[in-house]
């Protein structure tokens, strides 16, 4: 290379001041700067970060296999030997209760997945059909479900209000019957 910027050329022996870096154009100096070793402190830090990391990372896969050899060993931990029969009863019911609890939990799971796989389709069937409820599709999932909800307030004054009571607990309409026998329809 012309610029002198390569490893070949640093081996060698051309090491260039200060003042000539900084004259070099950009590319040539990231290229020199690149190869160039860095400084013994730069690199006795550098050297130590790694060795944080390798212990860190060495700590962590030993408190991992830990976990494992803990989780492994309590797997397969086999009941005790009961002399009575009413003992191996006990156990036995409580084994099934658990099979069964495990088996209800999955059989919750995957209907979950499959309710919310159905609305999935169901959402992209509309957009489908309607291409601009797409925006109110994301709005809508965009919010979830938690609306605020909105503060019903009663519009009925009390005396209002109890009229309507009123009303609602006259089954036999003597609240309301009246005497339509003298209205005129018009023919």
């Amino acid at each position: 290379m012309a610029s002198g910027g390569t490893a070949e050329a640093q081996g060698k022996g051309l090491e260039r001041s200060a003042a000539e870096i900084a004259k070099m154009p950009r590319v040539a100096r990231s290229r020199y700067l690149a190869y160039k070793p860095p400084a013994p402190a730069v690199e006795k830090s550098r050297q130590e970060a790694l060795q944080r990391i390798r212990g860190k990372q060495a700590s962590e896969r030993q408190r991992a296999n830990e976990a494992l050899q803990a989780r492994e060993s309590s797997v397969y931990n086999p009941p005790p030997v009961y002399a009575s029969k009413k003992n191996q009863d006990e156990l036995h019911y409580s084994m099934m209760g658990e099979i069964r609890a495990a088996e209800r939990r999955e059989k919750f799971l995957a209907e979950k997945k499959l309710l919310q796989s159905k609305e999935d389709r169901d959402v992209q069937f509309v957009l489908q059909q309607q291409p601009f409820a797409a925006e109110a599709v994301r709005y809508n999932r965009w919010l979830g479900d938690s609306m605020p909800k909105m503060p019903t307030v009663d519009s009925l004054s009390a005396w209002q209000r109890r009229r309507c009571e009123e009303l609602l607990e006259d089954d036999m309409g003597l609240t309301t019957r009246r005497d339509i026998t003298s209205i005129r329809t018009l023919e």
